[in-house]
């Protein structure tokens, strides 16, 4: 899913064969050696497919192609419209029950999402963490918004400053050298690396925060118009602190 959004994206190399193409497409490769065309620049080049062993998912699709599953799979997987690869969508389909509900009871909260006291440039000495448990995948989408568009404000503002001829950026020594100027498209990933700390109880859970973060930072990272991006780690830690059991809502069956 990944790889299919980075391609509905633009991000990595153009392939002569796309994902809605394949079902169609008479002169592709055997399906495997297509898959991992698809994933190898990914994982190599821009780290969209961070968290598990090229090793490892090229010998799944070998296997697969063997058992004559992958091609029939791929096909199929072809046909799903490009509307259902993004971030929010991911975060719902992944997202275990318990995290739905809550991100379902976080989305009516109405009102957007303030910057914390200190103002906008408090981004870029301190950290923010979140406990998945406590704001679900929409609060979560929702908080990695507000930081980025934040700091892609304060690139605005040290831009601006520069071209006045102003000392741009947050000056921690007087004597020091100019502190760097922030470029707009670096606000995701200064969001997911530096920033944006998330706790969260499972493995499962982890992997799916990293797969929606990644998802959503690639999203950003084509709207500021920067195709050739590298995607640092997220910051996703285990959390050991029980969760209250929040009662089902048989509407949502």
């Amino acid at each position: 899913v990944l790889a299919r959004l980075a391609e509905r994206l633009e991000i990595g190399p153009r392939r002569k064969v796309t994902f809605p193409e394949f079902p169609v497409a008479s002169h592709e490769p055997k399906a495997d050696r297509w898959l991992l065309q698809a994933f190898k620049p990914l994982w190599e080049g821009c780290k969209l497919l961070q968290g598990s062993h090229y090793e490892d998912e090229k010998k799944i699709a070998e296997r697969s192609e063997a058992a004559g599953e992958l091609a029939a799979a791929m096909t199929s997987f072809g046909l799903l419209s490009n509307a259902k690869f993004s971030a929010e969508v991911f975060a719902e389909a992944f997202a275990d029950e318990e995290l739905r509900l809550t991100g379902w009871r976080n989305s009516l909260v109405s009102g957007e999402e303030k910057s914390p006291g200190g103002g906008k440039e408090r981004w870029l000495l301190a950290s923010e963490e979140l406990r998945l448990e406590d704001v679900g995948f929409s609060g979560l989408l929702k908080r990695f918004d507000r930081i980025t568009s934040d700091l892609r404000d304060i690139a605005r503002d040290q831009s601006t400053a520069q071209e006045r001829g102003e000392r741009p950026g947050l000056q921690m020594d007087l004597l020091g050298a100019e502190p760097p100027v922030l470029r707009e498209e670096d606000a995701p990933h200064i969001a997911l690396q530096m920033v944006l700390r998330v706790r969260t109880q499972t493995r499962n859970r982890r992997d799916v925060a990293r797969l929606v973060l990644l998802a959503h930072a690639a999203e950003w990272q084509s709207r500021l118009g920067k195709h050739d991006p590298v995607f640092p780690e997220p910051m996703i830690l285990a959390d050991e602190r029980p969760t209250p059991k929040l009662p089902r809502n048989p509407s949502l069956n």
